[in-house]
């Protein structure tokens, strides 16, 4: 399993692949506000079964992992065209103090497909409830580009990855639900370090 794959239904979309630094287990992560019954798994690798482990869904963190009936692998989806899966080996990971208004970042979803903005505030409050909390001001807002094409998101983007190339950003929490999209705004992977996970790279 990888980020980028079409998860249960509703549909959300995983966003990496992750290492359980306790124990070595491995899994794949999404939003936590996604079902925790996620059950299935499709992908570039194929189909898998998912068993929910954890989830860490606050006012600051909106992320769960599972673990896959197949093998978790350093890669993910960055665009999609027909049946044809074009994928990232997964070499680092940003962090959000790394981070500045007007970066230029990417993400996939299950639903857009590939899109990038330009950061508009690395402490960024959602408007939503977060699990029933008031949010924190911990997440990262993206706004259409100040060049290149535009920014999409829609249902079912949910859990997918931002990236810088292939480096790893952040977690899709949500966005505008109107076309074209305004805003979108993703969770920092600094934050897996709350339930004990670590990113998995590759060679």
């Amino acid at each position: 399993a990888m980020g980028g794959g079409t998860l249960g239904s509703p549909t959300c979309t995983s966003s990496y692949s992750v290492k359980q630094t306790s124990t070595g287990t491995l899994g794949i992560t999404t939003a936590a506000h996604c079902s925790n019954s996620l059950s299935s798994y499709s992908g570039a690798d194929g189909a898998a079964t998912l068993t929910f482990k954890a989830e860490s869904y606050n006012a600051s963190n909106d992320y769960q992992w599972h673990t896959a009936s197949n093998a978790s692998q350093a890669k993910f989806v960055y665009q999609k065209s027909g049946t044809t899966f074009s994928t990232r080996t997964l070499t680092g990971r940003r962090l959000q103090s790394s981070t500045s208004v007007g970066n230029n970042l990417c993400h996939y979803g299950a639903t857009s497909n590939y899109s990038c903005g330009d950061v508009t505030s690395t402490s960024y409050r959602p408007t939503w409830s977060c699990n029933g909390a008031t949010c924190n001001a911990t997440f990262v807002s993206v706004g259409p580009p100040a060049s290149g094409t535009g920014l999409a998101c829609a249902g079912g983007d949910s859990g997918g990855p931002w990236f810088v190339s292939t480096v790893a950003a952040g977690v899709h929490s949500g966005g505008s639900s109107a076309a074209p999209c305004q805003i979108a705004i993703y969770m920092s992977t600094d934050r897996f370090s709350t339930l004990g996970l670590e990113l998995v790279f590759g060679p």
